[in-house]
């Protein structure tokens, strides 16, 4: 199907809604409801399945990230976002259940992802349900000393020009002593022992 022809099956449907009685327009818009939580979550657990087999390599693409942005067509953020859930979902199944029945959005689980397991997936999916993601965010503040915000992340990320950037962030003692290992092991690729090769070399 065209473009032209997509538009114009487009205009039918507009135009067919309004033709609808209010009662049949209601029941309608919560079947599309419906219809579009199973497609979401029917989507999500095809994208798990390409993540185990590593088929967006096999594709030509290094990561899954980056076949759904190239080869599925979806943003930047939206790729990120739902790689990111269908790693999630490959450890706690839960997820995709609580996605098909609208008990948590897409967002909320970005946030939840890094500190969910398969051992506390029930319970927080459960503390979470139908919540916004600013109490999601205060979930997982009061219960993860260690989190952070995608705003704050950002904050801690300033442009000082066109090609380069500052980045700060807090971190263990534990993560100090391996950065201070990872200097030594790469000292012969990176003698000046600047953080930017460093980091790039691990």
């Amino acid at each position: 199907m065209n473009e032209q022809s997509s538009l114009f099956q487009l205009e039918r449907w507009d135009v067919a809604a309004t033709f609808l009685t209010d009662q049949q327009l209601l029941s309608d818009t919560k079947q599309h409801v419906a219809d579009e939580r199973e497609s979401q979550a029917r989507f999500l657990a095809h994208l798990c399945e390409v993540d185990r087999r590593m088929l967006y390599a096999s594709e030509g693409y290094r990561s899954l990230t980056l076949y759904c942005m190239e080869e599925l067509g979806l943003s930047e953020s939206s790729s990120l976002k739902r790689s990111q859930i269908a790693g999630l979902a490959r450890k706690c199944p839960l997820v995709l259940d609580a996605i098909q029945r609208c008990e948590i959005s897409l967002t909320a689980l970005s946030r939840l992802a890094p500190y969910m397991t398969s051992a506390n997936q029930e319970e927080l999916l459960t503390v979470c349900k139908r919540k916004s993601v600013r109490y999601v965010e205060q979930i997982l503040a009061e219960r993860f000393p260690d989190y952070v915000s995608p705003k704050e992340v950002l904050e801690k990320i300033r442009f000082v020009s066109a090609e380069r950037v500052q980045v700060s962030f807090t971190a263990s003692k534990e993560f100090v002593e391996k950065l201070e290992r990872a200097k030594e092991v790469l000292l012969h690729q990176c003698p000046s022992g600047r953080m930017e090769e460093v980091f790039g070399r691990a």
